[in-house]
């Protein structure tokens, strides 16, 4: 319950304040307190072992300093070897205190609390810069076959131009050579048309009709040809060839125009197979690049996939071992070239060495501190006995620490062969703090009960005690109650959540109120607490607890509340306080979001 103390070394001040007769117990709880008020419980455990060791197992020591003469001796011999097998045996066998667990449970609780998430497919930065590469590869390979096609087709065309010129010029002459051949015009027609490879020829007239070697007239079917003449005659005059070429670029096809006599003219197309010849040519060589480039580009990718995301991944795969728990694993590549990878590997192979070293020293503190922690307890549970003593009153009792030790404590005794008393008291906060408060409050109330038998000055000096032991640093509530067999109950409440008492015959409730302030506390009032009586008959109920039971809070922050306990006490009247307490156990347990403070719940039926 004490939020104040939250980031002391919890050990340290177990070894340190448990282990101190009364006189010194100020001072210590002083000096630990600034020493540590300021740190975080890692760096205390870190510096553990700075604090000295003078016992196997620290806790042990609150059984000789802090209990009652009577339990000395040869019962506590008796009892520390006991405790110390049975939780060695415990740790060895892994059944130590199920809250215990929490307090450290190594990086594998790290891997389930965040488990790594499976990323998609694109997200792997593999993928990402694989799809770049391969996008930028094909744009680069197409741009520079296209730049490099469009430069070849250029001189291709040219070329044409230039060969379909020097044909166009060289049948030009043949046909100024025809007038005087022996042979008919007809024939010297055909062998030029062999010659150059003219794929069609013929005479036309200025019309475009077909002049036949038979002299019949065909159809002017030729649709260019009215424009190929006008461009013809457009060039006479003008120092030209008397010819007409047309070039067509796609087909690589040339159409030409020769003028004759009488008005004729020689139509003529061929197809320059060299030009196609070399087209196919420059195709397969383009071919034979893109070829090239794409298999460069691949050997390129998969050198890089090898020396560098191969080890990126496997360091991918080593870091979620890692946080998955793993922490033997290393990254397992070969390191030949030093580079940048291979120094991130053998930082990452550092890295993980020292976490390992890290947390194996930690699990040893955390192993030692379960183990003293549940000695604590179980030295904690030693202390509160004493039911017996008040058996007549059938006693039932719920105690449920929220860790391995508790804030809450309670006490029966004797006073006298008339009176017995019962003791109850919650020091503010929860943990092994509180239970280091509980415990000088314990020591202290059987010093005073050896002394003293008025509620009143048991209660006055209890509060001055704890006060100047632990000026003022840690406060309590506490209730004291006094059962006179004669019929009569009498209490002290100093801040205490007020018990109540049920009248189950007649269904009435009474509260015991707050009669003083909180133990610890000194505000200067001589007379800081006051004694009430409460007459009591038989069938009388009486209900103590902390405020772990009322002040327990659901989802909303809703308090459970008295009007609940109330309500559970009415309805159970008939039932026995053992089960009662476990009603009201299961019913804040079943409330609440979660517990969190110390739980006590008791019982006294008046005979």
């Amino acid at each position: 319950m004490i939020g104040y103390c939250k980031g002391m070394n919890r050990v340290s001040l177990l070894r340190t304040v448990i282990g101190l007769r009364a006189p010194a117990l100020k001072e210590y709880v002083l000096t630990i307190t600034s020493r540590y008020k300021h740190r975080d419980s890692q760096h205390c455990i870190a510096n553990q072992k700075t604090e000295g060791e003078t016992h196997k197992y620290p806790l042990i020591p609150i059984i000789a300093r802090l209990t009652p003469p009577v339990l000395r001796g040869k019962e506590i011999a008796r009892i520390i070897p006991l405790l110390e097998t049975q939780v060695l045996h415990r740790e060895l066998n892994g059944k130590s205190h199920p809250v215990s667990s929490k307090v450290f449970t190594g990086s594998a609780s790290i891997a389930e609390s965040n488990p790594p998430a499976r990323e998609k497919t694109f997200n792997s930065l593999r993928v990402q810069v694989g799809l770049l590469y391969v996008v930028l590869t094909l744009a680069n390979l197409v741009f520079f076959s296209a730049i490099i096609l469009e430069n070849q087709m250029d001189v291709l065309n040219d070329n044409v131009i230039l060969v379909a010129e020097r044909a166009a010029h060289q049948v030009q002459a043949r046909l100024h050579s025809i007038a005087s051949a022996e042979r008919g015009e007809s024939a010297e027609l055909a062998a030029v048309a062999e010659h150059f490879a003219f794929t069609e020829y013929s005479v036309r007239n200025a019309k475009g009709e077909e002049l036949k070697p038979d002299g019949t007239v065909g159809p002017a079917n030729l649709p260019n040809f009215q424009t190929d003449l006008a461009e013809l005659e457009a060039r006479s005059g003008v120092i030209a060839e008397p010819y007409h070429v047309r070039v067509d670029s796609k087909g690589f096809q040339v159409a030409f125009l020769f003028p004759m006599s009488g008005k004729r003219y020689l139509t003529a197309t061929s197809t320059l197979d060299s030009i196609k010849n070399r087209i196919r040519s420059i195709y397969w060589q383009l071919g034979l690049a893109l070829a090239w480039g794409i298999a460069f580009h691949v050997v390129f990718g998969i050198y890089l996939l090898r020396r560098i995301f191969k080890r990126l991944s496997l360091l991918r795969e080593t870091s979620i071992q890692l946080a998955g728990g793993d922490l033997t694993t290393r990254t397992s590549w070969l390191r030949k070239t030093g580079d940048e990878l291979d120094t991130l590997g053998d930082t990452f192979d550092t890295m993980a060495s020292k976490i390992e070293s890290t947390v194996g020293q930690l699990s040893t503190a955390n192993r030692r501190l379960r183990i003293e922690l549940e000695i604590g307890r179980q030295v904690q549970n030693f202390f509160l006995r004493g039911h017996e003593l008040v058996k007549e009153y059938s006693p039932a009792l719920v105690y449920r620490p929220l860790s391995e030790v508790s804030g809450d404590i309670y006490n029966f005794f004797q006073i006298n062969d008339r009176f017995k008393g019962v003791f109850l008291a919650d020091a503010t906060g929860h943990g092994v703090s509180a239970a280091l408060v509980t415990s000088v409050i314990f020591f202290h109330l059987n010093q005073l009960l050896k002394e003293e038998r008025s509620p009143l000055k048991i209660m006055h000096a209890l509060s001055r005690q704890i006060k100047n032991d632990l000026n003022e640093l840690f406060f309590a509530t506490a209730f004291l109650l006094l059962l006179d067999s004669k019929g009569d109950i009498f209490y002290v409440n100093a801040g205490h959540n007020a018990p109540m008492v049920f009248r189950r015959s007649s269904g009435k409730l009474i509260e015991l109120e707050t009669t003083g302030m909180m133990l610890g506390l000194d505000l200067g009032d001589p007379r800081p607490y006051d004694m009430k009586r409460v007459p009591v008959r038989s069938g009388d109920r009486i209900l103590l607890f902390t405020d772990g039971l009322v002040e327990s809070a659901d989802s909303q922050g809703e308090m459970f509340g008295n009007d609940r306990v109330i309500e559970i006490l009415r309805a159970s009247a008939d039932k026995p306080g053992t089960e009662v307490v476990k009603e009201l156990e299961a019913a804040v347990i079943g409330f609440a979001k979660s517990m969190t403070d110390d739980l006590t719940i008791m019982i006294l039926d008046i005979p």
